[in-house]
């Protein structure tokens, strides 16, 4: 599993964990609806703290929010950003490819400078990059899921090869899937060791037994908080 989280807020008298699969069920709508707003703007110096085991500050860069399941595209530009960003990562871990490349891009510039020089205008050009090939190759996930089961495994495939992203926040989600469903979404979560939180507005106790966890109250407001692991 990856370094443990915690949530914390000033109407909390204790931080809440988030390790794996973390079920948050806020049933106060203004609380609810302050912590949705807190964590979309959150930032290092919010009222919402997230901060690993070592009480190494969450950034906000390091956070994926979902809110709207079915309207989330899988290829948004910032998912696309940070798919590229992790690719060029790869290559230029990879010695052996980098070099590769490195000696096309070489070949190509070396190509394309040779007819710009014997032009009749005065052309010029900029130096050919990796991380402009992958841009102009368009390089994004293939989607193709055609239900709201499938399309929530294809964000938690790509939150798990994204390196970079530490916390995977669903806000009002988990109520759209069946207890068997539930069951196999809490399956990959641990089996690929990702942290994510699912906030829901209204109780699932009577997915208590399933989560394998028993309920743990944060603050003395048992009506409003209630977590399950």
């Amino acid at each position: 599993m990856g370094k443990s989280i915690r949530l914390n807020l000033p109407i909390l008298d204790e931080s809440i964990p988030i390790e794996g699969f973390t079920l948050f069920i806020v049933e106060n709508r203004e609380i609810l609806s302050h912590l949705v707003q807190l964590i979309y703007e959150y930032d290092e110096g919010s009222q919402l703290k997230l901060y690993d085991s070592e009480l190494r500050t969450i950034k906000s860069s390091e956070t994926v929010v979902i809110s709207d399941l079915l309207g989330f595209s899988i290829n948004s530009p910032a998912v696309v950003k940070a798919v590229r960003s992790d690719l060029l990562d790869q290559l230029n871990e990879n010695i052996e490819i980098k070099n590769q490349l490195d000696l096309l891009l070489t070949q190509i510039t070396s190509i394309l400078g040779s007819q710009c020089i014997e032009s009749d205008l005065n052309l010029t050009y900029n130096e050919l990059k990796i991380e402009k090939i992958i841009s102009a190759l368009e390089v994004r996930v293939d989607a193709e899921s055609n239900t709201l089961f499938d399309q929530l495994f294809e964000v938690l495939q790509i939150f798990k090869y994204l390196e970079k992203k530490k916390l995977l926040i669903f806000i009002n989600v988990a109520s759209y899937f069946s207890e068997k469903e539930l069951d196999a979404i809490k399956e990959f979560i641990e089996l690929n060791q990702i942290n994510v939180l699912f906030i829901e507005p209204r109780s699932v106790i009577q997915f208590a037994g399933h989560f394998n966890g028993i309920p743990k109250l944060a603050k003395k407001i048992k009506p409003i908080f209630r977590t399950y692991f």
